[in-house]
């Protein structure tokens, strides 16, 4: 998967389809006047799901998976660049009728008061601090 970003407006998009969940940026956002082309500012490789980035506090934050883990990355929303990266074991057999389909993950993150809040493809919740990527609470295995 690529993640293309298009820098248009400093509205934060914190959580799956934005700061109301409609998908709808404000019309005090929109540009009173559309460029005849969109330029891409920057594009990174990252890996597979179906989550999708969500903005806040100048960055780009997004949980993809590369293998047998789940990677949750924080890149600047000025450059692109990698600002921190972290990766944990996400183990997932998936059944036979959806092999074709991702192993996720599945949930987009949200960010609310400095914390990224991610839910894994087993089920586990775990929430990070924005600026530096430390894990400060995972919750217990549904299997335990």
């Amino acid at each position: 998967m690529m993640l293309l970003l298009l820098v248009l407006t400093s509205q934060e998009w914190t959580q799956w389809r934005g700061p109301a969940r409609d998908g709808v940026v404000p019309a005090a956002q929109v540009p009173a006047a559309w460029p005849k082309e969109l330029k891409s500012k920057w594009k990174v490789a990252v890996g597979g799901g179906y989550s999708t980035p969500v903005v806040a506090a100048g960055a780009v934050f997004l949980h993809s998976r590369s293998g047998e883990s789940e990677t949750v990355s924080r890149f600047s929303l000025a450059s692109g660049k990698l600002e921190w990266t972290k990766s944990y074991p996400a183990v997932f057999n998936k059944n036979s009728y959806a092999k074709a389909m991702s192993k996720g993950p599945f949930s987009t993150p949200v960010v609310r008061e400095g914390r990224l809040y991610t839910l894994g493809v087993t089920a586990i919740l775990s929430v990070w601090d924005v600026r530096t990527g430390c894990l400060l609470y995972t919750s217990p295995s549904p299997r335990d």
